[in-house]
This record gives C-alpha cells, sequence and structure tokens, in this order.
C-alpha cells in the first residue's frame, strides 16, 4: 500500500520525492574546508557544520552551440563544453546556474531569439555536477507553455531541483520558496527576472517576476520555514554593462534589509562587481552579474564568466549559518575550430591558463591574447570598491 502510495505521489509532484528527503541532492562529492576548523577550535563552538556553494552564470543555447553538439542526426551531446570545469563544479557541495533557455524535448530547436535547446544539455549540466538550476529570466517562455511545462518537468526528472518557473499555482505553493537541505544546512532559494522579453506567460504556468511587494511577501514566506540561509538569485540589470546600475543597487539593498543574505545576479551577460554589503549589521554579499557561463555571444567580454564559490559555517545549535569565506573563479568561454571539423564550445577555468596550449595546441594566437586581456579586465573589475 505504501509503494502505491508513493508512485502516486511522485506521479502526481515530481518534486516530492527530493522535497522530503533530509539529503535530497547526490552525495556529498566535496571534501569538508578545514582551514575554518582550524581557526576555530571545535571545543569553543561545539560540532561544526561547512557547506560550499558555487554559483554559475547565464548557460545559454544558440545555434552553433546547437549545432556543434549534434553528433549524429537528432543525437546530441554536450558533456565536452564543461569537462574542463568538472572539478570544481562536482567538488562543490551545492553548485548553481541560470538555464536561460527552454527544453521543447524535441526538434525543432533553435537559438537566438526563441531558445530551444535539447534536453541534452541538461543532462551534460548534471554529468557535470550541478545540482540546482534557476529557470526565472527573459527566455523563461520563449517555448510558451508547453515550452515551460516541458522544461521544468526535464530538469526534475533528470534529478535537478529547480525554481523560478512553475506548472501552476499548486506547484509554487507546495514548492516555492525552494528548500534544500545539505550537509545539516537549509537553504532557501529565490528566483526573479525583470521580464520575459514581452511574451506573455501562458496559464496556468507561472515565471517569477521582480515585484517588491510579492518578494517581501515570499522572503517572509521563506524565513517562516527556518532556513540557514536564504539566496536570493536575481535576473536583472542592463545588457552588457560593465557595472551594476542604480536600480540594481537599491533591490539588492531591499533584499538584504527585508532578510536575504546572499544575492547573485545574471542577464547582463558581462560579469559585474562583486560587492559586500554592511546591513542588518553584518557584510553580506552580491555579486551583481556572473556573465556568461556558455554561449555564442561575441560582444566584448561576453566570453568570460565568473563562478563564484561562497563558503558558509554554522555550529549545530546555530539557528543561521554565516558566510566566511568566498571566491572568484573566472571562466572563459573558448570556441575550438579545426579544419573540416565542427568548432566545439568548452568552458575553462583560470587554473588551466598556462596550460591550455597543451590542451589545445592549435589555439589561435589573437584568441589566447584576447583571453589574457578579458580576464586580467575582469579580475579587475570585480573587485573595485564602491
Amino acid at each position: 500500500m505504501l509503494s502505491s502510495f508513493s508512485s502516486i505521489i511522485k506521479a502526481l509532484f515530481p518534486r516530492i520525492a527530493y522535497s522530503l528527503q533530509a539529503e535530497i541532492l547526490k552525495s556529498n562529492r566535496k571534501y569538508l574546508r578545514l582551514l575554518f576548523l582550524f581557526l576555530v577550535p571545535t571545543w569553543a563552538y561545539g560540532q561544526t557544520d561547512t557547506l560550499s556553494l558555487l554559483f554559475v552564470g547565464d548557460v545559454m543555447g544558440h545555434a552553433p552551440q546547437i549545432s556543434s553538439a549534434e553528433v549524429s542526426p537528432g543525437l546530441y551531446d554536450y558533456n565536452h563544453c564543461f569537462q574542463f570545469v568538472k572539478k570544481e563544479i562536482s567538488e562543490a557541495d551545492l553548485a548553481i546556474a541560470n538555464l536561460e533557455l527552454t527544453l521543447p524535448g524535441k526538434p525543432p530547436y533553435s537559438g537566438y531569439p526563441m531558445f530551444k535547446s535539447p534536453d541534452a544539455l541538461a543532462q551534460a549540466l548534471w554529468n557535470t555536477g550541478f545540482d540546482v538550476l534557476v529557470t526565472a529570466n527573459n527566455h523563461s517562455n520563449d517555448g510558451r507553455k508547453t515550452g515551460v511545462i516541458k522544461t521544468v518537468q526535464t530538469v526534475r526528472k533528470i534529478g535537478f531541483a529547480q525554481t523560478g518557473t512553475f506548472l501552476n499555482k499548486l506547484d509554487k505553493d507546495l514548492f516555492y520558496p525552494l528548500i534544500v537541505y545539505k550537509n545539516d544546512f537549509k537553504l532557501a532559494f529565490l528566483n526573479y527576472t525583470y521580464g520575459t522579453n514581452g511574451v506573455p506567460t501562458d496559464t496556468p504556468t507561472i515565471v517569477n517576476l521582480i515585484d517588491t511587494t510579492l518578494i517581501a511577501q515570499d522572503i517572509q514566506e521563506a524565513k517562516a520555514r527556518k532556513p540557514h540561509f536564504i539566496i536570493a538569485v536575481m535576473h536583472w540589470g542592463l545588457e552588457y554593462q560593465l557595472t551594476e546600475n542604480k536600480d540594481q543597487r537599491a533591490l539588492a539593498i531591499f533584499l538584504l534589509k527585508n532578510g536575504v543574505d546572499l544575492v547573485v545576479g545574471m542577464h547582463p551577460h558581462v560579469v559585474q562587481p562583486v560587492r559586500k554589503e554592511y546591513i542588518n549589521g553584518k557584510h553580506n554579499l552580491v555579486a551583481y552579474s556572473l556573465g556568461n557561463f556558455i554561449s555564442n555571444q561575441q560582444q566584448p567580454y561576453t566570453d568570460v564568466g565568473l563562478m563564484l564559490q561562497v563558503d558558509l559555517v554554522k555550529t549545530a545549535q546555530d539557528i543561521k549559518a554565516e558566510l566566511y569565506n568566498y571566491q572568484t573563479i573566472p571562466t572563459w568561454r573558448y570556441i575550438h575550430k579545426r579544419a573540416n571539423q565542427k568548432p566545439k564550445f568548452y568552458v575553462l577555468p583560470l587554473r588551466l591558463l598556462e596550460t591550455w596550449k597543451s590542451e589545445f595546441p592549435e589555439i589561435n594566437p589573437a584568441d589566447l591574447h584576447k583571453m589574457k586581456m578579458n580576464l586580467e579586465a575582469v579580475q579587475k573589475r570585480i573587485g573595485q570598491p564602491k
């Protein structure tokens, strides 16, 4: 009887399976960070729990990416795109990305302006080690109602925790804010977008839009569930602008004052500064834009992204976790072109800077120079003072 009931629940509510588990995601894939344990003796604070989060920016699906991933008619493989960042992604306790495309489940697939990619892209993200996908962005409705539904269903079926778009009101009522349990941490995720490029949201689907009245209510709902940490992932700002605007700053302050602990921004497609804001008696982190993780965009600096690693700490007695360390890892989108073969897209981390020539001996010197210049510019920009 219990087995039959479980089957019914899974069929009606796919996410109930991971919502009811204390460990809803893949097994712990990272060695606990010991630095804090050396600095703060456990006898002073009790048992110390740590959690590493890793955020990346926009995962896009332009037409050249789709073509590149097609290995035979109707068969796609994106795994190679992320092979050089798999170490960082898989070692994080939780890895989070913005899926800025839809997954219709069948052809025709398309790039800009209506992003519709093969399910294989999401599967490759899972294989790389990502755990959470946020899906509220200006391309959420590119496939209209069917696209929203198929995207949500597909990523959940693969195993991702997902939020930002919903099948219907009941779906949102049941599973928003997204609560994730990992390493004795309870996290609440919020996700909103400034708009959907004028494409309406068809009922009964829902796309979370930026509305401060609604957001304030959602934050209160999140706080009522007593998480150790609240994270807001915002799709905001102006495309290709190298610093945040006043609206982003005002909204970030609003979020922090209302109880959000960490704000991570997407959408501008270029990296914007990472800043600390002193709100509610503590320093809070705001990453205004992580840029593109992977895309075919050619505008200046759109080939550089940022992986943001955030380390949290708490003791068994703490009702709130604290951010005790963070680091930024620049990445470069490299398109490897070979004679008589399709170009291949890769995300390359900064740690490979000195070995990329050996990984790709045919690398174009102009590409290598551009990469170095763009990475240097980003490194200077992300740490600039207010």
